[in-house]
Formats: structure tokens, C-alpha cells, sequence
């Protein structure tokens, strides 16, 4: 009996020592995924991105016109198959990338002239740009890789829900019925009506005298007065 107690505890030991090996290989593994992570992870956002540089100079139209052809016939050449890298090295106008197949340094915001930064931070990766005029000529751009700091991401995610946030609101307002606010009835005062004023009796109007009629004039003249007659003289009285 006591033999076989030994061994159960032999057995025991060997296997509490393999767990705690596993256990202290699977630290390390996390140590150093953490440490590989932390490395690689960007401090800020970074784009990388590729371009072709055909110089000119712009207050002259036909040397303007020139880069601006020229850049359209290797955009096409380049969808067409040819080599990015090649034609870079042939064509490109900036000597320090030309060498490199046109490649450019991992670089943060704010590098750039205006309309090559717009596109480097908006195109999608590998898209080939048409041609863009900065003050240094015109380029033709792909954007090779790019990676977003969280907090910009953090930052991009609030603006993208504020903005979703009021175009609903936007929408409701324009659609909302308004809705009239129920207000308490209040009892208007009525005023007792004055009593109606008794009727006034008619006053008898006189009728208007009419004028006497004028005389009509008889078609027959009037006979003219006679004379009266003179009476005789009375006889003298005989003595």
C-alpha cells in the first residue's frame, strides 16, 4: 500500500510541473504579442502614397498644356498595364522619388499642397488619381496604405453621429405636424345686452299745400267796360 502511494504522488508532481510550463509559455506568447502590438501601432495617422510629377510652369499656356497632356497619356498608359515604378523613373519630375518608383515616406497630415493632401486622405487605397495641379505641376497619385489613429477614429465616429443626429432631426421637423398646445377654456364675460329702445311712433306729416291754379287765359277777349252813365241834372224849383 504504501508503494502505491508514492507513485500516485510521483505522478502528481510531473503533472502540477507541466501546467506550470504551459502556463509560463503562454505569458511569454502574450508578453511579446503585446510588445510586437505596441510597436506597430501608429502614434498618429500615416499615409503612404506613389506619384508621378510632371513639372511645368503655369503662367505659360503651352508649357501648362504640355504636362497637362502628357500626364493624361500615362494615366492612360498605366491603366493600360504599364509599370507604375518604370514610368516614374522615366517621367516624374521629382528626382528624390523617381528612383524609388515614385514611392513617398509614410507622412501625417498637413505634408502636402492642399489638392494632393485631399486626395491622399479621401481616395481609396489604389485607386490611380487623374491628374491633380498643385503649384508644382501636375500628379498623377495612388495611394498605397493608410492608417487612422484611433482618436481620429474616435473623433470621425462622434462628427458621423452628430451628423446622422441632425439630418434626422432635420427630416422630422419637416415632416412633423405641428400640434396645437391644448390651452384651458377660459370663461369669456358676457355683457347683458342694453334693452332695444321703444319704437318711435311715426310723426303725421301735413300734406304740402298745392298752389293755386293760375288763371287760364279765355280764348275770347274780355268786353270792355261801358261807362257809367252820368246822371241828369234835378229841375229848377218854380217861385
Amino acid at each position: 500500500m504504501a508503494f502505491e502511494f508514492e507513485e500516485e504522488v510521483v505522478e502528481k508532481k510531473d503533472y502540477t510541473k507541466l501546467v506550470w510550463a504551459g502556463v509560463a509559455i503562454l505569458f511569454l506568447v502574450m508578453i511579446g504579442a503585446m510588445l510586437l502590438f505596441s510597436k506597430t501601432k501608429p502614434t498618429q495617422s500615416l499615409v503612404v502614397a506613389k506619384h508621378i510629377l510632371i513639372a511645368c510652369d503655369f503662367k505659360d499656356v503651352a508649357d501648362r498644356t504640355r504636362a497637362l497632356n502628357l500626364a493624361k497619356e500615362l494615366r492612360q498608359r498605366i491603366q493600360n498595364g504599364e509599370n507604375f515604378a518604370k514610368l516614374a523613373a522615366e517621367y516624374s519630375g521629382d528626382p528624390t522619388t523617381a528612383r524609388n518608383g515614385g514611392l513617398l515616406s509614410a507622412s501625417p497630415r498637413g505634408e502636402y499642397d492642399k489638392p494632393f493632401e485631399d486626395y491622399v486622405w479621401s481616395a481609396p487605397v489604389g485607386q490611380l488619381s487623374n491628374p491633380v495641379a498643385t503649384s508644382y505641376g501636375y500628379h498623377l497619385i495612388e495611394v498605397v496604405d493608410r492608417q487612422i489613429h484611433e482618436v481620429e477614429l474616435y473623433e470621425n465616429d462622434l462628427d458621423r453621429r452628430a451628423t446622422e443626429e441632425l439630418r434626422k432631426q432635420n427630416i422630422d421637423r419637416a415632416t412633423q405636424v405641428p400640434k396645437a398646445t391644448a390651452q384651458p377654456i377660459k370663461p369669456v364675460p358676457v355683457t347683458p345686452a342694453a334693452p332695444a329702445p321703444a319704437p318711435i311712433a311715426p310723426v303725421p306729416v301735413a300734406p304740402a299745400e298745392q298752389p293755386a291754379a293760375a288763371p287760364t287765359p279765355s280764348a275770347t277777349p274780355a268786353p270792355a267796360e261801358q261807362p257809367a252813365p252820368t246822371p241828369a241834372p234835378a229841375p229848377a224849383a218854380t217861385q
